[in-house]
C-alpha cells in the first residue's frame, strides 16, 4: 500500500469499436479500507474510453459525495492493466485520437483537488483487477443485449 492516500482505484474497461457498446468497472479501497465498488456501461465507446470510464465514475462519487482531506488534496492511487491509460495518465503518450480531450479532462480532476497517481500491473494479476474485468465485460454484454 502507498504511504499516503485517501483512495485507491483498481479498474478495467471492455469495448471495441466505437460503434459498439463498453463497458466498465472499478474497486475503491478507502483510507479506512473500506471497499465501494462501481460499474456501468454506454452503448458506444472504444477501448480507451472504456478504460478510463471506470475512474472517472469513481472519482465524480469521491468528489461530489465525500468530504475532501483537510488539506483539500485527495492522494488518489490509480491502477490499471492498460498501457494506454497508464502512460496517458503520466503525461507520457503523445500519439493517438482522444490524447487532446483526455489530457483536458484529467487536467481538470488534479485542478479540482485530485492527485493522480498512476500504476501500471499485468492483466489479471490482482484480484480487484479480475473482478474489474469480469463485471466490465458483463456490464457490455447486457447493454449489448439491449442494442
Amino acid at each position: 500500500m502507498p504511504d499516503s492516500w485517501q483512495l485507491i482505484l483498481v479498474g478495467d474497461g471492455s469495448g471495441s469499436a466505437l460503434d459498439r457498446p463498453s463497458g466498465w468497472a472499478v474497486a475503491a479501497i478507502e483510507a479506512d479500507r473500506s471497499l465501494q465498488l462501481f460499474w456501468g456501461a454506454m452503448n458506444t465507446g472504444t477501448v480507451q474510453v472504456s478504460e478510463l470510464m471506470p475512474y472517472l465514475q469513481a472519482l465524480a462519487y469521491y468528489g461530489g459525495r465525500k468530504e475532501p482531506p483537510r488539506d483539500g488534496i485527495w492522494e488518489v492511487h490509480l491502477v490499471t492493466d492498460s498501457d494506454y491509460l497508464f502512460k496517458l495518465g503520466r503525461g507520457d503518450y503523445s500519439q493517438g485520437p482522444t490524447v487532446r480531450l483526455w489530457g483536458t479532462v484529467l487536467a481538470s480532476l488534479r485542478a479540482q483537488g485530485f492527485s493522480l497517481h498512476w500504476h501500471w500491473r499485468r492483466r489479471e494479476t490482482l484480484q480487484l483487477n479480475r473482478w474489474a474485468d469480469d463485471r466490465s465485460r458483463k456490464a457490455r454484454l447486457k447493454l449489448q443485449e439491449l442494442s
